[in-house]
């Protein structure tokens, strides 16, 4: 168990440090899949969904976390503000 979790835990930082020193285009989109990722669990942990397969709010909190990645990737810093 331990041996498991040392070993992908030495891979995480690995992939980490590769997309951190590469840089660009590939960190944006860890960084993207991560916050979709982690806006799924938040809200599977409220149980937001009441059931159904996705919320109207989560639909619109998708969309505005990939609009603001969007705004990111284009270098309009200064709209990033309007869209979140």
């Amino acid at each position: 168990m331990f041996k498991t979790r040392l070993i992908s835990g030495i891979f995480l930082i690995i992939a980490a440090l590769v997309c951190i020193i590469i840089g660009g285009p590939l960190l944006w989109g860890v960084l993207l899949v991560i916050s979709l990722i982690g806006m799924r669990e938040l809200f599977k942990a409220v149980d937001l969904n009441k059931g159904k397969a996705f919320s109207a709010m989560e639909i619109a909190a998708y969309a505005g976390a990939i609009a603001y990645y969007i705004v990111l990737l284009c270098g309009a810093e200064a709209f990033a503000l309007p869209v979140v």
